[in-house]
């Protein structure tokens, strides 16, 4: 028994959702006196959390191998059904109304709890995906700062690119952009002008010189799967330091969108489900899209994610304007 109470978060799904997963839990448990542990592994940023962010505060646990990490498969949890495999449970996701909900694979039972009232046992599990509301992402990260070594390579990454630059975000796996959208959008604005590509389909690079032939196109970081699934999840088996690159990789991409004088996002059409190419319900801004876009419209935002990398960097970037690309 123990006289501490922890509720464990382990999100599920790409990074912005994983953002979200992260602060409801936060939240809840710095209402409730406990403390948050938090699992990456299974999540957008493909290890452990803490190898990438840091928080104020002693109220929570980002390494599941940190030193004071309590033996968790000893404690009285919620679910019970889980309880002495908190560790390694199993997820499987289930269709419910309105989404999709994980569930322990043996029991069948939902891996969370009621976040509407206080429980009893000293170890709550929320083991799920999806983006946990609007805006909770960015709640999370203002309270975020990136590890020092990956805020410094942050710096470094954007320092290369020119002083006054457009970006543009393009998802282009198992969500679809109409990339001749984008060319008739955006071709006549970046003429001339310099323009960061961020995308996880690398064929998206030719097409854009190809199409955009007066503008000078940059990318700073190279997907390395060519999928019709998100690297990040392209990326689970990969060994350790693979993913760590490809993590760190989406970091300095939302780093540099976010930096951007322009930040285009385009809406995504189109779908994979099932092997095929589908509409989507509504046209959508991906996550990520709408993560960068927050960053970008305040750069102070982005430079007390960086810490002490982001004292007095590129100080003549300020607001910056956010264009939404959709279909005529």
């Amino acid at each position: 028994m123990t006289d501490r109470k922890y509720l464990l978060c382990r999100p599920l799904d790409g990074l912005n959702d994983t953002l979200g997963q992260v602060e409801i839990c936060r939240a809840y448990a710095a209402s409730h006196g406990r403390v948050l542990l938090v699992d990456g592994r299974q999540s957008g940023v493909l290890g452990e959390f803490g190898d990438y962010f840091q928080m104020a505060g002693n109220g929570h646990i980002f390494s599941m191998t940190d030193a004071v990490m309590p033996d968790i498969d000893r404690l009285d949890c919620y679910p019970a059904e889980i309880q002495g495999r908190v560790s390694t449970v199993c997820g499987k996701k289930n269709p419910v109304r309105g989404g999709i909900r994980t569930v322990d694979a043996e029991t069948g039972v939902p891996l969370s709890f009621p976040f509407d009232q206080d429980h009893p046992e000293p170890l709550l599990l929320h083991q799920q995906g999806g983006g946990a509301g609007k805006g909770k992402s960015f709640d999370l990260i203002d309270r975020l700062t990136l590890v020092p070594a990956l805020a410094q390579q942050v710096r470094d990454a954007i320092a290369a690119l020119p002083a006054s630059y457009s970006a543009l975000h393009i998802r282009n796996t198992d969500l679809r952009t109409d990339l001749d959208m984008v060319l008739d959008a955006i071709h006549n604005h970046v003429a001339g002008q310099d323009l960061l590509l961020c995308s996880d389909d690398p064929a998206v690079l030719a097409v854009l010189q190809a199409g955009l032939p007066a503008t000078r196109v940059h990318q700073i970081t190279t997907p390395h799967f060519d999928a019709n699934r998100p690297q990040h999840k392209a990326a689970r088996g990969a060994d350790a330091s693979l993913r760590h690159l490809i993590a760190a990789a989406s970091l300095i991409d939302l780093c540099a969108l976010a930096f951007a004088e322009t930040l285009y996002v385009p809406m995504v059409l189109s779908q994979l489900a099932g092997g095929q190419l589908v509409p989507t319900k509504k046209n959508r801004l991906s996550g990520f899209s709408k993560l960068a876009a927050y960053l970008c419209e305040d750069k102070d935002r982005i430079r007390r994610l960086l810490g002490e990398a982001g004292v007095g960097f590129r100080p003549q970037a300020r607001a910056g304007k956010v264009r939404l690309i959709k279909p005529l």
